[in-house]
């Protein structure tokens, strides 16, 4: 057995230790020391091999001629077995737990994973696809924690490797796309099978039961359908376009139609929208001032079996203003009004809703500082040609949708003589009440609000009517 040895021996009652050798055997060793010379040999009592940790006593006295190829009595050099193939392991042995294993039977019952590198019997590893093309061999441990079964072709995949979750199951990206047998829902884009996917022949999409849209009534539409306007009220005075979503059953949009103007849509039309809280559409009028406004919306709001099929509370009003009538520094002043932290409570009050998520206020605008590209605030300047009152809360009360419609009416009369610094509830309030026969819905809210007072409006009210002489200052949309 090769290895690093020297010799220990015991002469003259003294230890003595030669050169230790280094990749020699045991018999080179004894012949390499015997040849230096025979006579070191008179006298010696005791003499040991050693190797690191290991000491072993191989010669006790003998005459010199005895000692022409000597060989080791006993070596304590600890040995093991073979597990498997039952032969003496020397120094090419593997331990694997405890047992032992020769270089060759190791080979053949263990390799290594090629992931975590370490060593498990070739038993336990199994082929793991870590792309389409390229595999290697993992321990069961790392392929229960780092890898998907395919449930098509029941290869298993690394966690990297693409692939798709199909409820409960997972698919390679070759069986998802090769099989043909699974589709995604065009609205929330869920993976399925194609047998839950139902097929929309208008719409020449796919959806799940969930997603599928209403095709039972024709009239309404879909949400990027948007004709070219039409203007009632007469010219030369601003209109307004109002949006209203509804939670209702799709039954009733024949009969909101009919009350808004007859269903050939020439005053109103029916849009889907994704953010209704239930199933329902979105009521949209053509622009109208605020006069011809009363006039289309009375006709629904006389209907009161068919409001009651009609819930716009937990939806949105919007109110589109026709830009072509305001100046840019009274868009400015609208903006810093709704916006202003002073006038906060007022505007959440007549809104009706606190939206940070569809019309959220901004403390921070200021003149000079007001253009955006989020539409979701407040008052939205994305549009070329209206900005977009977005605060109101829906509603099917008349009282309180006219309450909404005129709040924007009094906001661009209000904001048209308005001094930069002068936008105040106060002064608000004063104008509203300067108005009142023009402004009754929003003059009772305001009312009931607690922000007419009798003091303040009294107050307000003398000031504003001189400044009004002055300015001839008028409701616009009447």
């Amino acid at each position: 057995m090769t290895g690093v040895y020297w010799l220990e021996y015991v002469k003259d009652g003294a230890l003595k230790a030669p050169s230790i050798y280094q990749n020699t055997t045991l018999r080179d060793l004894w012949l390499a020391w015997k040849n230096t010379g025979v006579s070191q040999l008179q006298g010696v009592e005791v003499i040991w091999i050693c190797s690191h940790g290991t000491r072993v006593e191989i010669w006790p006295y003998v005459p010199s001629s005895q000692l022409k190829h000597p060989e080791p009595e006993s070596e304590s050099i600890e040995a093991h077995t073979c597990v498997d193939c039952g032969e003496t392991i020397e120094d090419d042995g593997k331990q694997v737990d405890n047992d032992w294993y020769c270089e060759s039977c190791f080979d053949k019952r263990f390799a290594t994973c090629e992931r975590c590198e370490e060593t498990a019997s070739r038993d336990d590893l199994g082929e793991v696809h870590t792309s389409r093309r390229n595999s290697e061999y993992w321990c069961e441990d790392c392929r229960d924690r780092h890898t998907n079964n395919c449930t098509d072709c029941g290869n298993t995949y690394s966690d990297n490797a693409d692939g798709y979750t199909v409820g409960r199951d997972w698919l390679c990206e070759h069986c998802y796309y090769v099989s043909g047998e699974y589709g995604s829902c065009a609205t929330c884009g869920e993976i399925m099978h194609s047998d839950d996917l139902r097929y929309s022949e208008s719409r020449e999409e796919s959806y799940c039961s969930d997603c599928l849209p209403d095709e039972s009534n024709e009239h309404v539409h879909d949400y990027s359908y948007k004709p070219s306007a039409r203007f009632y009220g007469g010219a030369g005075v601003i209109h307004y376009g109002i949006e209203l979503e509804v939670s209702t059953d799709k039954d009733n949009a024949d009969a909101v139609l009919d009350a808004l103007g007859g269903d050939n849509e020439s005053h109103v039309y029916l849009k889907e929208d994704g953010s209704i809280s239930d199933h329902g559409f979105e009521i949209v009028t053509h622009p109208h001032t605020l006069a011809a406004h009363r006039d289309l919306w009375s006709g629904l709001f006389s209907k009161s079996r068919l409001i009651r099929d009609l819930d716009a509370s937990d939806n949105g009003m919007h109110i589109h203003i026709q830009r072509k009538y305001l100046t840019a520094l009274q868009i400015q002043k609208m903006v810093v009004f709704l916006n202003r932290a002073e006038n906060e409570r007022f505007v959440v009050a007549m809104a009706d809703r606190d939206s940070s998520r569809w019309a959220r206020l901004i403390p921070s605008k200021r003149i000079g500082h007001c253009e955006s590209g989020d539409r979701y605030e407040a008052l939205n300047l994305c549009n070329s040609h209206t900005v977009e009152l977005r605060i109101f809360r829906g509603t099917v009360k008349a009282s309180r949708f006219f309450a909404n419609l005129e709040f924007a009416d009094a906001l661009v009369s209000f904001t048209r003589h308005a001094s930069c610094h002068g936008l105040t509830v106060a002064a608000f309030a004063a104008h509203v009440r300067a108005n009142r026969k023009a402004y009754l819905n929003l003059d009772k809210l305001m009312v009931s609000g607690g922000f007419l007072s009798a003091v303040q409006s009294a107050h307000n009210l003398a000031d504003y009517k001189i400044k009004q002489q002055h300015l001839a200052l008028a409701p616009v949309g009447a």
